[in-house]
């Protein structure tokens, strides 16, 4: 009987430093990003991406929209 305690015991402790082990190497919430964010990054990357292959700038887009308004 108090083997097997010690031994609930163990399989205890064992768990929480695992767990205190993974809290510690997973970032903060606040370092975290977000898969909506992430995923907007990495359209901007592309967007940004086809403008630069295109050779089309930031700009010819600002003059082309106020050009058809």
């Amino acid at each position: 009987m108090r083997q097997q305690l010690r031994q609930t015991e163990n399989d205890y402790a064992k768990n929480l430093d695992d767990m205190n082990q993974r809290i510690q190497q997973r970032p903060l919430l606040l370092e975290q990003k977000d898969p909506r964010q992430k995923a907007v990054q990495e359209l901007e990357k592309k967007f940004q991406n086809a403008m630069k292959i295109a050779n089309v700038t930031e700009q010819d887009l600002i003059e082309k929209q106020s050009n058809t308004y």
